[in-house]
């Protein structure tokens, strides 16, 4: 496996253990065929700040009613 990786950097589940398994891991050369890992998932935006109706779908175009409807979407989306 490649050195030197950034601890925040996240993987799909399905990325092998160990790169000499993976399909884009080249015998001859003994390094990946590709510039970075094809497993690789982009980096999460930052965390938005409460109240931010720009991200938020329903205060896209006017504000929220009363209460942050972001904040009962992250809640709904939360693992129970």
């Amino acid at each position: 496996m490649q050195e030197g990786r950034a601890a925040k950097e996240r993987f799909a589940q399905d990325k092998a253990k160990d790169c000499a398994c993976c399909y884009f891991w080249s015998a001859g050369k003994k390094a990946c065929t590709k510039k970075s890992c094809y497993y690789l998932l982009p980096e999460q935006e930052a965390e938005e700040k409460e109240g931010d109706c720009r991200s938020c779908p329903y205060g896209k175009h006017s504000p929220c009613i009363g209460y942050c409807l972001l904040k009962i979407l992250r809640e709904m989306r939360l693992p129970k």
